[in-house]
C-alpha cells in the first residue's frame, strides 16, 4: 500500500502513480485514516509505504502507526529528496509538486510551474484560508514585482528562465 502523507489538496496537483489519497483536508485528520484501515492492512499483510513533501509529516506519523504493528517504510527526505535524486522522477510521478512556500508548485526537475495559488485551492472553509495567506505572502515576491510591472508596460507575460533575465530588465 502506498500512502500519501498530504493533504487531499497536494494529493490533486501531483503524486506518485497508484498512490492512495487519504482524503484529508488537514495533517491532523491522517491518525483517522490510518485508525480506520489499520487492522485490514494488519490482516492482510500488507506492507505500507508512505511519503510526503519533505520527510517530516512521515516521520512523525510513522513511529505511531508501527504501534499498529504494521510493516511501515517511508521515502527517505521526501518528494523533494526524490526529484533531486533521479533525473528521471517523472517516471513515477504525475502532476507537480506542492510546496509551502511562493513558488506554489514545482515539477520533477525543482523548477517553479506557472501554477498559482488560485489553481491549487478550491474554495471549501479549509482551503480558503490557504489560499488567502499564499496570496497575502505572493504580493511580495519578486516574481510577482516582475509580473505586475510587466502588466503595468503592456506586456501579456514574464518569462522568468535565466535566458530571458539576460534579455529583460525588469
Amino acid at each position: 500500500v502506498v500512502i500519501d502523507n498530504r493533504n487531499s489538496f497536494e494529493y490533486r496537483l501531483g503524486r506518485f502513480k497508484n498512490a492512495i489519497d487519504p482524503h484529508v483536508d488537514n495533517f491532523r485528520d491522517f491518525p483517522d485514516y490510518v485508525s480506520s484501515h489499520a487492522e485490514q492492512w494488519k490482516e492482510e499483510g500488507k506492507k505500507v509505504a508512505m511519503y510526503c513533501t519533505g520527510g517530516i509529516r512521515c516521520e512523525k506519523t510513522s513511529a505511531w502507526m508501527q504501534q499498529f504493528g504494521l510493516d511501515i517504510y517511508q521515502l527517505d527526505g521526501g518528494i523533494l529528496n526524490f526529484f533531486q535524486s533521479l533525473p528521471d522522477a517523472d517516471k513515477d510521478w504525475q502532476g507537480e509538486c506542492f510546496v509551502f512556500d511562493n513558488r506554489i508548485a514545482i515539477d520533477t526537475h525543482l523548477q517553479e510551474t506557472a501554477t498559482t495559488a488560485d489553481d491549487v485551492y478550491d474554495n471549501s472553509p479549509d482551503e480558503l484560508w490557504r489560499k488567502e495567506r499564499a496570496h497575502r505572502l505572493d504580493s511580495v515576491t519578486p516574481k510577482t514585482q516582475r509580473i505586475k510591472a510587466a502588466q503595468a508596460a503592456g506586456e501579456g507575460t514574464v518569462d522568468d528562465s535565466p535566458a530571458a533575465a539576460q534579455n529583460k530588465p525588469l
